[in-house]
């Protein structure tokens, strides 16, 4: 099960959005940067693989997803103090959602069409 966290991290237009996600990896983690996997997929936790990153160009934020449920709620306090940390970042919450990886892909193929 992996899980989507409720807090999104919006970028304004003026930051570089990779700037951000390796300022998260470096503050959060002390990874020394967050690394893409695939394209718009970032691993942020230096490489224990619990917390990932998705870019949504359209809307200039970071969706992020724990790999362990019981994980989130640290993962999701990780993401709040960053924000607190940098008041110029925005906030935008959701719903969170359980998941596996096949039930994301297929939703982010869906999402495509």
């Amino acid at each position: 099960m992996m899980l989507t966290l409720a807090t999104q991290l919006v970028v304004p237009i003026y930051f570089d959005y990779l700037d951000i996600i390796n300022h998260f990896a470096k503050t959060q983690f002390r990874a020394e940067n967050a690394v893409e996997l695939s394209s718009n997929e970032f691993n942020v936790d230096d490489g224990k693989n619990d917390l990932r990153a998705y870019w949504n160009q359209h809307d200039r934020s970071f969706r992020f997803i724990a790999r362990y449920k019981k994980e989130a709620g640290r993962m999701e306090r990780c993401v709040k103090r960053f924000i607190e940390q940098n008041p110029a970042l925005q906030v935008k919450t959701e719903k969170r959602v359980f998941s596996t990886e096949y039930v994301l892909t297929l939703s982010k193929e869906n999402k495509k069409r």
